[in-house]
């Protein structure tokens, strides 16, 4: 069971958010079958790839952004414990 905390290991989140890339570059890579003629839902599923890759990618860089603030509160978090073990 989860104590209701969140882990955020800025490494953890760095490659989550390569993993987003990389689903969104697969997405953004489909094309339609040029020698088939698909049902129109599929075409418009198809159509919609371009803009969902998109949305993956801005998703991504919020994660990465995430990890940065992370990374730079761990810092301070740590510099602040040992300024006060200076004393």
């Amino acid at each position: 069971m989860s104590d209701g905390s969140l882990d955020l290991d800025p490494e953890g989140l760095r490659q989550v958010a390569f993993d987003v890339d990389t689903v969104a570059h697969r997405l953004g890579a489909v094309e339609s079958p040029a020698d088939e003629n698909p049902p129109a839902p599929i075409v418009a599923w198809l159509d919609e790839l371009p803009r969902l890759a998109g949305e993956l990618h801005q998703f991504a860089d919020v994660i990465r952004t995430v990890a940065g603030s992370v990374s730079v509160t761990e810092g301070e978090i740590w510099a602040r414990f040992a300024r006060s073990g200076d004393g």
